[in-house]
C-alpha cells in the first residue's frame, strides 16, 4: 500500500461507503503516499481512517481482504468516481 493511486482509490470507495471515514487523518497520509519513507499497512488504515472497506485478521486462517468493488476498480485504471458510483449499480 505505498503507491499513491492505491490509496486515493481506497479513499474514494470510503468516502462513498462509510459515513465514520476520517477525512482529515486521510489527507495527511494522501500527501505522504508515494513517498520512498511512506509505509502504509492494512491494520494501520483500518485503524487511522476508521476503514470498513478493507478487513485485516491475524493468525491461522488470517489475511487481508477487501471488497468486490475494490478487486474491480484495480483492474479498469480508470476514473475513481465513475468505477465506483458505475459498479455500484451493478454488484
Amino acid at each position: 500500500m505505498r503507491n499513491r493511486n492505491t490509496i486515493e482509490f481506497l479513499g474514494v470507495w470510503e468516502e462513498l461507503h462509510n459515513p465514520d471515514f476520517n477525512r482529515v487523518q486521510f489527507e495527511a497520509v494522501k500527501n505522504e503516499a508515494g513517498l520512498y519513507r511512506f509505509v502504509m499497512t492494512p491494520t494501520k488504515w483500518i485503524k487511522q481512517m476508521n476503514a470498513i472497506g478493507i478487513v485485516s485478521k491475524a493468525g491461522r486462517y488470517g489475511g487481508t481482504y477487501a471488497y468486490i468493488e475494490d478487486a474491480i476498480g484495480k483492474l479498469k485504471k480508470t476514473e475513481y468516481k465513475y468505477i465506483h458510483t458505475g459498479e455500484k449499480a451493478f454488484v
